[in-house]
């Protein structure tokens, strides 16, 4: 088989890390794909409702109101809001098309609201609410790249279920070392790629949501 040259994401490398041979099948491979949970799937609808509503005005549907009294705020503060932010960039670290030959890293941004020298970048979660910032410091340090002007960002977690925040402060002068700590870690797959090392590795995912039936740990 053929060596393409490894393009990343937040998701794939969090798959990696999570298990090299799912990622093989997924990624590399292509003959397995994941099916998508029922939380999944409710929560790439409610992306869409909550673009409609933070950019068009739409109205909510019924089982989606209880977070007009987020959006609102949000969609009407000052600034220019942007959805669905698909944004990538090449090794140079400069930006290039998202489908484009040269794209090392791509990243989706659910929506930016930018006004002046300050942005606010926000990313939608329909699951279990995780600990830590790694996911919005990498679209923040994506969005660096087209965006060089900004000196202050917020990046927010919006937790659904919770209807709350969390959020984190950046400055241009940490973006250097969320670099440095991604680029690690691209690195460890894209040597697992040249390399052909994609071990299993057992995980609480794999008995009842691992699509690669033939993992001898599947179903274990």
């Amino acid at each position: 088989m053929s060596k393409r040259p490894v393009q990343h994401s937040f998701s794939s490398v969090t798959l990696f890390e999570t298990c090299p041979k799912k990622f093989w099948h997924l990624r590399i491979r292509k003959d397995v794909k994941d099916s998508q949970s029922s939380v999944g799937e409710y929560g790439q609808e409610a992306h869409k409702h909550f673009e409609h509503r933070l950019m068009k005005g739409k109205r909510l549907p019924m089982d989606l109101q209880h977070h007009e009294k987020v959006l609102k705020p949000l969609a009407d503060a000052p600034g220019e809001g942007m959805p669905e932010q698909k944004l990538a960039i090449n090794r140079s670290f400069e930006p290039t098309g998202f489908f484009d030959e040269d794209v090392w890293l791509r990243a989706i941004i659910d929506y930016v609201k930018l006004k002046d020298d300050r942005a606010v970048i926000i990313d939608h979660k329909f699951g279990k609410r995780k600990e830590g910032f790694d996911q919005i410091e990498l679209c923040t340090a994506v969005f660096a790249c087209y965006r060089p002007e900004v000196t202050q960002y917020t990046g927010a977690f919006y937790w659904a279920k919770e209807k709350k925040f969390t959020r984190t402060k950046i400055t241009p002068s940490d973006i250097p070392a969320i670099w440095e700590k991604f680029t690690a870690r691209f690195e460890r797959v894209e040597h697992a790629v040249a390399h052909d090392e994609f071990p299993a590795k057992p995980n609480g995912l794999c008995k009842n949501y691992c699509p690669v039936k033939s993992c001898p740990h599947n179903g274990h």
